[in-house]
């Protein structure tokens, strides 16, 4: 297994770190930082991202990415792990669905065509991307509000290739949750970008039990 190195986070084999893929500096002065922690196997393998709280009040996504990574044994482990249990503070800050500083759904094709000059949330998930570029698989953790049955979205149509298509349905059916293709018919129509949107397998999976966080 090689060194996980990014940005000044270097990360060997067989271990585990923390560390902040950027900053977004907000019009008041204040900065918003994006943590992540890495778990990069004693062995080769793929590479797995998981991201969480896209949505500012789905917190249990990001409670479910702390105890996966509390579960991990990077001795053990073949391949890298990489963890984002909270993608956009501003929101999860307000207890909102989305940030209260632009609007924008921080969920799907963003990540895939982030660029660094445009709302507070694209420049958050400029941060991100990177991240995503590493992945051989992609989980983003969501909530859903009770009673609800859980769930894992996938997004068929927006495969780049039939072989991503065909391990999206087999992650979707690995997760244990009851797999759903939204695209077809569209769900949500906003969270559907080019053809190439996913190059990679990646189910948003939505989990028993949100609540609002506490303000």
């Amino acid at each position: 297994m090689t060194l996980f190195n990014h940005g000044t986070l270097q990360v060997p084999a067989g271990t585990s770190a923390r560390g902040i893929l950027g900053e977004v500096r907000l019009p008041t002065g204040s900065r918003v930082e994006v943590p992540y922690v890495v778990v990069n196997g004693a062995k080769s393998g793929p590479t797995l991202v998981v991201t969480a709280a896209s949505h500012g009040y789905e917190i249990v996504g990001t409670g479910a990415a702390i105890a996966f990574l509390r579960a991990l044994d990077p001795a053990s482990l073949r391949g890298t792990v990489i963890v984002v249990p909270v993608v956009n503070p501003p929101a999860m800050a307000a207890a909102a669905y989305v940030s209260p500083m632009d609007g924008v759904n921080m969920s799907g094709p963003l990540y895939w065509d982030a660029n660094g000059g445009a709302t507070t949330s694209h420049r958050l998930a400029a941060l991100i991307a990177p991240m995503l570029k590493r992945a051989d698989v992609y989980i983003d953790l969501h909530g859903n509000f009770e009673p609800c049955a859980p769930m894992t979205m996938m997004f068929l149509e927006q495969a780049r290739d039939e072989a991503t298509r065909k391990a999206t349905i087999a992650l979707g059916q690995a997760f244990g949750l009851t797999p759903v293709d939204m695209s077809n018919p569209p769900a949500h129509p906003m969270w559907l970008g080019p053809i190439d949107s996913y190059p990679v397998p990646t189910a948003l999976a939505h989990l028993y039990g949100d609540r609002k966080s506490v303000v």
